[in-house]
């Protein structure tokens, strides 16, 4: 796996257990029918740049979807964490794969990073636009050359298909042009992706729960809702809800080391703050409650340990184990580098 898409701790990882080039996973699903224990199928991912995505996909296909809403068990390679957190850091690597730009699947609303769109063609909208805007002599001289069809790329090769019954034959002119341009979006954004759209919607049914139970769960949430637990909250993390709901173990509230702790995480950007609570939780965005609905408290462990050790976390439990850093610069210096140094 590249650099590029590990983060965190990932980016020490790489290089201290798999040599820059590969990284590996375990991975089993277990079955409800045949009992807690029992697994159906036990899988290893070698992920190498260009093959994560497929391997997890071939992987996840195995599995029925009663298999998986009874739970996916995820185990990195070299390290001895398991559940939740691990589970979550996994999915997160995963979609950042899917969603990356290079793949051409979706873009990234510029109003908002956390959310995607299809890919939209600026080359068609420009063109369509031209259209609609263009005198009616010149459109019904048969200038443009165009019919009631859509020419398009798929897979390497070129498909024509028509917009309507009889669209080769139909051609575009002043008084028809408005409907061709309407059935040519409703082609581009309905049509050509209903095969998938629906091929998703069954597979997120599947996971979600069983078919009769769905209506009765959406119909009891707005889109808002749903969204905003999908999405999570994108309001500022606050420093003061966060040591509300944070404990410590062997640490007191007014040691040295926790009070450079909360210092130094006080003057963190949002960006660095939602790297260390995603290096600490597995999670970047809170729920819309905040630290409160989350499943369990965060942690600060003390371990004794020399200011060259970076902390660790164990994300499954949202524990954090600090060292006894000799200064503030010190806990600096080591809490940037696992929030905004390998980020």
């Amino acid at each position: 796996m590249t650099r590029t898409i590990l983060k965190g701790r990932y980016g020490l990882l790489v290089g201290r257990c798999c040599n820059g080039d590969q990284f590996r996973a375990s991975v089993e699903m277990w079955d409800c029918q045949k009992g807690i224990g029992t697994p159906v199928m036990a899988s290893e991912l070698v992920w190498r740049s260009d093959e994560e995505t497929e391997a997890s996909k071939d992987l996840l296909s195995l599995g029925t979807s009663k298999s998986l809403r009874c739970g996916l068990s995820v185990e990195f390679r070299n390290e001895e964490a398991v559940g939740y957190g691990v589970l979550r850091e996994w999915f997160f690597i995963i979609c950042q794969e899917l969603f990356d730009p290079k793949a051409s699947l979706f873009l990234a609303c510029p109003s908002d990073p956390r959310r995607f769109f299809p890919n939209p063609d600026p080359v068609m909208y420009k063109s369509c636009k031209r259209i609609f805007k263009m005198d009616a002599d010149y459109v019904d001289s048969d200038a443009l050359g165009l019919t009631f069809a859509r020419e398009f790329e798929e897979f390497g090769s070129r498909r024509v298909v028509e917009l309507c019954p009889g669209g080769n034959s139909i051609i575009v002119n002043s008084k028809n042009r408005e409907q061709y341009i309407e059935l040519l979006i409703q082609h581009c954004f309905v049509k050509s992706i209903a095969e998938k759209l629906s091929c998703f919607t069954r597979g997120f049914g599947d996971i979600l729960c069983e078919r009769g139970l769905q209506k009765i769960f959406f119909q009891s949430l707005e889109l808002e809702d749903l969204d905003l637990m999908l999405l999570g909250s994108g309001e500022a993390i606050s420093v003061k809800d966060w040591k509300a709901h944070t404990e410590y173990h062997g640490y007191k509230e007014n040691d040295d080391e926790i009070c450079w702790f909360w210092e130094v995480v006080e003057g963190m950007s949002m960006k660095q703050r939602r790297e260390l609570l995603f290096f600490w939780t597995s999670v970047k965005f809170l729920p819309a409650r905040g630290f409160s609905n989350l499943s369990s408290p965060l942690s600060i462990y003390k371990v004794e340990k020399s200011d060259q050790h970076l902390p660790s976390s164990r994300t499954c439990f949202y524990k954090l184990t600090i060292p006894q850093y000799s200064s503030l610069s010190v806990m600096k210096q080591n809490l940037l580098i696992i929030s905004f140094g390998l980020s």
